[in-house]
């Protein structure tokens, strides 16, 4: 397989290979469109493509990939690891899903990316380079917990507006891995806010910015999702007596799961429940 760190993966093979899913040499193995891994995560994705937009059935692909995410999923745990977490993405470009097809992707926990999906992300790898591997990952991994995943933050805790605060620096690597963005073409009606999609040339600025000794002293907005039951933890820290009567230092421990820090703007700054 090809190596490549421009996108993020440490493990990248789109010229197709032949994944094993059942232990009978006589049986090749499912040719595989696309394959990406790091050290984490691995990514299987078939593609299906027509020149105009058209309505195709795939109920035969489809019943394939019952076996193949089974013992597929199997063979790449042992030439990876346990610990990897695995998705199967089926691609399609100017098709039509019937709603048998649609239902039967549900089932088999397969996610379905359109010709919007594909370009959506493509333009965000030219824009932002390896940062894009993040944002897809929040798709796939929704939710999904990162065990190694090193949450226990010094923060100050604060409130505002009825609501608790915290403020906190952490490694961009690690706002990364646990953040996401809502994009202009990246929404759906249960999203609460929106940004717009950065400009490759703005980004080169702030990089010439930042290589030549500049910095940027103002704070980013995260709306971190917890669960009902799992309310936000932290850890009061002892220190000496100060004479706020509204902020206090702790140690935050941020969700250790894909998805959970949403970065907010102005305009879903309103939206936001708990900050």
């Amino acid at each position: 397989m090809d190596n490549s760190g421009e996108n993020g993966f440490t493990t990248l093979n789109n010229k197709g290979f032949r994944l094993l899913y059942v232990d009978d040499e006589s049986i090749p193995g499912k040719q595989i469109d696309a394959f990406a891994a790091d050290n984490e995560s691995i990514i299987v994705v078939e593609c299906k493509s027509a020149e105009t937009m058209k309505k195709q059935h795939f109920s035969k692909d489809l019943n394939e990939y019952d076996k193949v995410i089974t013992g597929g999923s199997k063979v790449l745990r042992r030439v990876f690891s346990d610990k990897h977490k695995i998705r199967y993405i089926f691609a399609t470009s100017n098709i039509n899903l019937s709603d048998n097809d649609r239902n039967r992707l549900k089932e088999l926990q397969m996610f379905h990316f359109n010709q919007d999906d594909i370009n959506y992300y493509e333009q965000l790898l030219n824009t932002v380079g390896s940062a894009a591997k993040y944002q897809l990952l929040a798709r796939l991994f929704k939710g999904i917990d990162i065990p190694a995943f090193e949450n226990k933050i010094p923060a100050i805790r604060g409130k505002m507006g009825g609501y608790h605060y915290y403020s906190f620096s952490m490694e961009p690597e690690k706002l990364l891995k646990i953040s996401y963005i809502l994009h202009r073409v990246n929404v759906n009606n249960n999203d609460r806010g929106y940004q717009r999609l950065v400009k490759r040339g703005r980004l080169k600025e702030i990089g010439e910015f930042v290589d030549n000794g500049g910095y940027f002293p103002n704070s980013i907005i995260i709306n971190i999702n917890t669960k009902k039951d799992e309310p936000l933890y932290y850890d009061k820290i002892n220190c000496p007596q100060h004479d706020s009567q509204i902020t206090g230092p702790v140690i935050l421990h941020l969700p250790k799961r894909y998805h959970s820090a949403f970065i907010v703007n102005q305009t879903a700054l309103n939206h936001a429940d708990t900050i």
